[in-house]
């Protein structure tokens, strides 16, 4: 199920891009910038029942 998850992330973020989300797009540049993004991503999933879609926009606001 986590490996699931992971990729289902992996797959929309790499529809990030600087122009649709810039803040997560040069986090996410790095691979640790990368894992910290996954990371609050599942958290947000799992704690709030976002989308990861819906966890963008969040992260975004907060980066």
């Amino acid at each position: 199920m986590q490996e699931k998850i992971r990729k289902a992330i992996e797959n929309e973020l790499g529809l990030i891009t600087k122009e649709n989300a810039p803040k997560i797009y040069d986090f996410i540049q790095s691979e640790n910038g990368y894992k910290e993004i996954e990371d609050k991503i599942i958290v947000m999933m799992v704690q709030e029942q976002f989308t990861i879609s819906e966890c963008f926009i969040h992260i975004e606001e907060s980066l």
